[in-house]
């Protein structure tokens, strides 16, 4: 059975990595 929390967890990790990707890239614009 597939916990529905850690699914959620899951998906939400995703958003993360992709917002934290994101800064990432912003901040090695402001580097150059």
């Amino acid at each position: 059975m597939i916990d529905p929390g850690r699914e959620r967890f899951r998906g939400g990790h995703a958003v993360d990595e992709l917002r934290i990707a994101t800064f990432a890239r912003l901040l090695a614009r402001d580097a150059l």
